[in-house]
């Protein structure tokens, strides 16, 4: 399956990259025009993977923990040598290298770009160190869900749907500091940039505060989510698993409610001296064994 998967991933990517290289063709010509396209390219190549690594990514980090819930089988893990942090490191590594092993297919796709020109060698070095970051980044933040939900399809719902939440709120906070409270344009991008690292590629070349700010930001977040993850790794190890309810027990539940409450504006008292066993709740056994057996009890004679 691993050689199935890189195959298609990468027949797309060089399908997708031979259609666009003969749009600029027919556009350009192929002659000397063809000199400095370099730059489009690039920049196709860049967003190729970029969504290639936005869609694929957090599915492949998803199970590493939430998947051990489902069988089972994090509690054997628990019971090795191994600590918490070599578990998570391991986890995300191991999700990290397969999709690397995608990343270097546009090596060549690169190397053409740069070829015909257009664009300088930082540019290049930049949009590595993009695509870069943002798996590191994403691999985290998907990794911090797996260990908080339950089970995989909590943890892709709230994978999927907090990053673009996230990106969002992120760009909307930098909007609103520069419209409203009149922050320079540099430091409402540093924010933007914090947890969306491909707006480096946009980055001024004159900012007004340095510029390894703008690239250790990614690496701040990528910390911050795996200290969450080191944490609930541990607090949310052994969650019990919630059965859904359906809508008729749902209307069971409001009815039982209510019922108590009517039970309760007739003064009925709420403990009796042989309570039936349905009655009970199931997480005070010993609170029900005491009033229903006990031969001198009498009504209202204990508070508990």
């Amino acid at each position: 399956r691993t050689y199935i998967v890189r195959s298609v991933y990468a027949s797309l990517l060089f399908l997708g990259f031979a259609l666009f290289f003969m749009t600029e063709v027919s556009r350009r010509g192929l002659d000397y025009r063809l000199m400095g396209a370099g730059r489009d390219i690039l920049q196709f190549v860049i967003v190729i993977q970029l969504v290639g690594v936005c869609l694929f990514l957090p599915a492949m980090v998803v199970p590493a923990i939430a998947g051990e819930k489902e069988r089972g089988t994090l509690s054997l893990l628990f019971t090795t040598d191994l600590g918490p942090w070599e578990i998570l490191i391991q986890k995300y590594l191991s999700r990290l290298a397969p999709m690397f092993m995608f990343l270097l297919l546009s090596l060549p796709l690169m190397a053409v770009a740069y070829s015909l020109g257009g664009f300088q060698s930082e540019k290049l070095l930049v949009a590595a160190y993009v695509i870069f970051t943002t798996c590191l980044q994403l691999a985290a933040w998907a990794l911090m869900w797996s260990a908080f939900c339950r089970n995989t399809s909590e943890t892709i719902a709230a994978t999927y749907s907090g990053a673009i939440a996230l990106s969002l709120l992120v760009g909307l906070v930098a909007v609103a500091l520069h419209e409203w409270i009149g922050m320079h344009d540099d430091w409402a991008g540093l924010i933007a940039t914090s947890l969306l690292p491909p707006v480096l590629m946009e980055a001024p070349g004159s900012l007004r505060y340095p510029r390894i700010l703008l690239y250790i930001a990614p690496w701040v977040w990528t910390v911050v989510f795996m200290l969450l993850a080191r944490r609930f790794l541990v607090t949310r190890a052994f969650l019990k698993k919630r059965k859904p309810k359906s809508v008729l027990r749902h209307a069971q539940d409001i009815l039982r409610f209510i019922w108590s409450l009517r039970k309760g504006l007739r003064g009925r008292k709420a403990a009796r001296v042989n309570r039936p066993v349905g009655d009970l709740p199931g997480d005070r056994p010993v609170f029900w064994r005491e009033l229903a057996s006990s031969s001198l009890r009498t009504p209202g004679s204990f508070a508990f």
